[in-house]
């Protein structure tokens, strides 16, 4: 590979890397603002096409064969004007475009413009024969013609500008030449071997090319080689070899045993020597440019290249830091839900099993305190019978039913309370034991309420908690739980609402003790002993009264108390499997939340490796700055 195809390559290559760097840049995975650096970037990347660009003079005196040389083996094709006599009168630039024009600048006569364009797209020869040589008619501006053209030279990052003979009499012109020699990446000085380096070209070439610093970038092309005979080369080459060095010791500009200018003869004619030339002159100025400026835009590229890799092993080392912590953590997660999929009927099982001994304690401490609910009615016939008079009987009956409701609420209160809070002992103790979270609930009443009903709602969402209901709003007296006919500060659609999810009736329906409570007994009493009183004439003695009284009230009791049992015997599978219902999906709700936090650290370990992904294609962006 040539040192200009290597310098192009590795043009190339920057020029694709920094465009894949803006790309990594645009995706916002680096910075979190990106505008700002794809900005620089950006300015950076437009600034390459100059940066990179060979620009190369063509100097000479007035028909060496600038023009036509650069015709034969640079475009290809007759464009500038080429005579044997003198020609060229306005620098011309030569750079690559995707179709053939002439492009040139004349002053405005528009306000506030300074220069108008002109572009011609056809007949460019005839054109620039116009604008450019002596021959023409419009050559009277300064200013340079600019020609682009689709040649492969150019394409490739080459701008050739041929400047008017240096002989040339009109000194804005010259000036406009020796200003491109300043900006020149190679000069080729261009002198006839039939008449080598007069002495107008020895006096440019050591007043103008030695005091600027050109000796590096300056070839001297011999053009009308084929003129000369074979036998008379040498020395004619010798000549031009000797006048060299003499100049260069004149100048003292470096020594002349480390500077080598190269000295290149040439026919323009017959294309002698011309394709050598051409890829000598590419490959040394590639050399020279590849040194000078490729590298070090190189070395800013990989700057910026490990600025952002430095931004990502920042953002990768806390992913490392939490790395094992988050690996131990899957792993338990993991195994949990694991366990939950292996376990969950069995803990449905077991947690059935345990609620129906609840269930079982509850109905025992029922029938224990209608049982002995039922002997305190049979008590007050003794009592009753001892007294002497209706009124007595009366306020007899008022009195010990009035303390027997009191009693037997506070009773109700305690079982209830007790059952409720074994009934969450039990849930939670097994929650616990598949990992769910506890309940949050402040009360008892909230911790029954959130359990979803027949429906299929909470039963809080059926009838919602009203302000100071406590919980012995919920279990004192009349009946328990579920409803109520004395405890003013609850209310009756919460207590309601709890019973009929226990005991499966409707509260309009309801007919057993529980249902209808205490106060049933005092009033059914005071009127079992009102009627006696009022009948007091009949037939039955007061004593048979009072007795019959009492036993149909232990009578009741006993009937209210197998309803009671037997209901909630009939509805205890429905309401363990509701409630089994309920804490499976506080279960399956923990399972689910560890399913997400799976999925929070398969997403933060792509996110991770992602990371890594983008900071191993950025450290493959970086290029070394030397081939």
């Amino acid at each position: 590979m040539t040192d200009f195809a290597a310098f192009e390559q590795r043009k190339q290559q920057l020029q694709t890397h920094l465009d894949r760097l803006m790309d990594l840049l645009r995706q916002g995975d680096v910075v979190p603002d990106p505008e700002p650096d794809l900005r620089l970037l950006q300015g950076f990347r437009d600034g390459l096409a100059g940066d990179l660009l060979f620009r190369v003079l063509c100097v000479g005196d007035f028909s060496t064969g600038k023009s036509t040389f650069i015709n034969r083996f640079l475009l290809e094709q007759d464009l500038l004007p080429a005579w044997p006599t003198p020609t060229t009168t306005l620098p011309t630039r030569i750079r690559y475009g995707e179709r053939l024009k002439a492009i040139r600048y004349l002053p405005s006569a528009r306000e506030g413009v300074d220069l108008d364009a002109e572009e011609v797209t056809d007949n460019i020869a005839g054109t620039l024969k116009d604008w450019v040589s002596t021959a023409g008619s419009a050559n009277d501006s300064p200013l340079p013609v600019i020609v682009e053209v689709p040649a492969p030279w150019l394409a490739a990052g080459v701008e050739i500008i041929d400047a008017p003979g240096l002989n040339d009499p009109n000194a804005e012109r010259m000036r406009l030449t020796l200003d491109y020699l300043g900006q020149a990446d190679g000069v080729l000085f261009f002198v006839n071997a039939l008449q080598p380096l007069s002495n107008y070209q020895k006096r440019f070439f050591e007043g103008e090319i030695l005091t600027r610093d050109l000796l590096d970038r300056l070839f001297i092309i011999v053009n009308y080689w084929d003129q000369i005979e074979p036998a008379q080369r040498d020395e004619v080459f010798e000549y031009i070899e000797q006048q060299v060095r003499t100049s260069l010791a004149k100048g003292a500009a470096a020594p002349t045993a480390d500077l080598r200018i190269p000295i290149l003869p040439v026919s323009a004619k017959t294309g002698e020597n011309a394709e050598r030339i051409q890829q000598q002159v590419w490959d040394a100025l590639s050399t020279r440019k590849s040194t000078e400026v490729l590298a070090f835009r190189i070395a800013r590229f990989n700057q910026e290249v490990a600025k952002y890799s430095v931004i990502l092993d920042d953002r990768l080392a806390l992913f490392d830091l939490d790395a094992q912590g988050q690996s131990r953590r899957r792993a338990q997660l993991q195994q949990e839900v694991e366990d939950y999929a292996q376990q969950r009927t069995a803990f449905l099982a077991g947690l059935q099993r345990l609620l129906e001994l609840d269930f079982q304690d509850y109905r025992d401490r029922l029938q224990r305190l209608f049982e002995g609910l039922e002997a305190d009615a049979l008590a007050l016939e003794q009592g009753a019978l001892r007294l002497p008079s209706e009124q007595a009987v009366n306020d007899f009956l008022a009195q010990r039913v009035s303390r027997l409701q009191k009693q037997t609420g506070h009773q109700m209160q305690n079982i209830d309370e007790a059952f409720l809070k074994r009934l969450q002992a039990t849930i939670e103790g097994q929650k616990a034991s598949m990992g769910a979270r506890p309940s949050n609930a402040l009360t008892i009443e909230e911790y029954v309420l959130h359990w979803r009903g027949l429906d299929g709602n909470p039963l809080a969402q059926a009838v919602p908690l009203a302000g100071g209901v406590g919980i012995a709003g919920l279990l004192v007296g009349a009946g328990t739980l579920w409803q109520t006919a004395t405890v003013t500060t609850a209310t009756p659609g919460i207590l309601a609402t709890i019973g009929t999810f226990f005991t499966g009736a409707p509260v309009a329906a309801a007919s057993s003790f529980m249902l209808f409570g205490v106060p049933a007994i005092a009033v059914g009493a005071l009127l079992l002993a009102t009627a006696f009183f009022a009948n007091r004439g009949k037939a039955m003695k007061f004593a048979e009264h009072v007795r019959d009284a009492c036993a149909k009230l232990a009578e009741r009791i006993e009937e209210d108390k197998w309803q009671l049992i037997d209901q909630l015997k009939a509805n205890q599978a429905q309401r363990i499997a509701q409630i089994c219902a309920n804490v499976d999906d506080d279960i399956t709700r923990a399972w689910r939340e560890r399913l997400g936090e799976l999925d929070a650290i398969q997403r933060i370990e792509d996110q991770g490796a992602a990371l890594m992904a983008l900071r191993d294609e950025l450290a493959r962006l970086t290029l070394r700055v030397n081939p």
